[in-house]
């Protein structure tokens, strides 16, 4: 008599064979108790079911846990509201940020029809109830761009946001000269209106004398080949 290695129970193997389980039951009750698989919800251990094929999830309840929630619920479990307060607008009040505030492109959200939309856009048509028109987008008064307060956000074209870009709302040019209206040149060209520092261009413009005129004394100096 023989021992069956899963039941523990008393068989009788054939002559001259060494059989370890009573039936082929006990064989894949056996292996499958030998696999163990990794909850993808709770990271637990254990065996797979025999009804089941492709094993991910410990128990219903992982199973139902790790269900995508409503993109409403996950919106709100993701936004601060005691962000920081603009300082060209502090009459707006603070900021609602959207997630950790660090990647670019972190404030992405994705709906529930599995398209990843803006949170900011999310936020708009969710406070209006009501869809952005085509060729209009929101445009954050704060500029902050992880902010998605209604109240911060307005509707304009395009071209209306990409002229209220951060150079817009600059008090001084990238080597710290303040724009004052002495010091501000505006001009006007085939791609609209901009603006440049007169500091600067007289800097610009004295730099590149002084290389002109040492490399005409440098001219005079050498022979002529």
């Amino acid at each position: 008599m023989a021992k069956c290695l899963n039941c523990k129970k008393q068989f009788k193997p054939l002559s001259g064979s060494k059989k370890l389980f009573c039936s082929l039951q006990c064989v894949g009750v056996h292996r499958r108790r030998q696999t163990r698989y990794t909850c993808l919800y709770c990271g637990a251990q254990f065996h797979k079911a025999q009804s089941v094929i492709n094993p991910k999830f410990c128990s219903q309840k992982c199973y139902h846990a790790a269900q995508p929630k409503p993109a409403v619920e996950r919106f709100w479990k993701l936004v601060n509201k005691n962000g920081p307060i603009p300082k060209h607008k502090p009459e707006l009040g603070p900021c609602w940020i959207f997630g950790n505030g660090e990647h670019k492109w972190y404030h992405s959200l994705t709906d529930d029809n599995g398209s990843s939309i803006g949170a900011h856009r999310f936020s708009y048509e969710l406070h209006n109830r009501k869809p952005i028109p085509n060729g209009m987008e929101p445009d954050h008064l704060c500029r902050n761009k992880p902010c998605v307060r209604p109240e911060h956000l307005e509707l304009v074209t395009h071209l209306v946001n990409c002229r209220r870009q951060y150079k817009a709302v600059r008090t001084h040019c990238k080597n710290g000269h303040e724009f004052t209206p002495e010091n501000t040149h505006i001009w006007h060209g085939k791609r609209g209106t901009a603006r440049s520092c007169k500091q600067c261009q007289s800097e610009n413009d004295a730099r590149r004398y002084k290389q002109q005129k040492s490399k005409s004394l440098l001219d005079q100096l050498l022979p002529p080949t």
